[in-house]
């Protein structure tokens, strides 16, 4: 049976850290931003 200290180990060589590309999009004010720093969607008035 394995210890925590091989859980551990095993762990720390097998994982990586990723990031979920989807659902998110560019905040700010310039012409590539998709939302501006209030939520609001630019072009498409009312929508957030």
């Amino acid at each position: 049976m394995r210890d925590n200290g091989d859980i551990d180990a095993w762990v720390r060589e097998t994982m990586e850290s990723t990031y979920h590309p989807c659902g998110s999009c560019r905040m700010g004010e310039d012409a590539m931003a998709v939302v501006d720093g209030q939520l609001k969607v630019r072009g498409i008035e009312g929508l957030r």
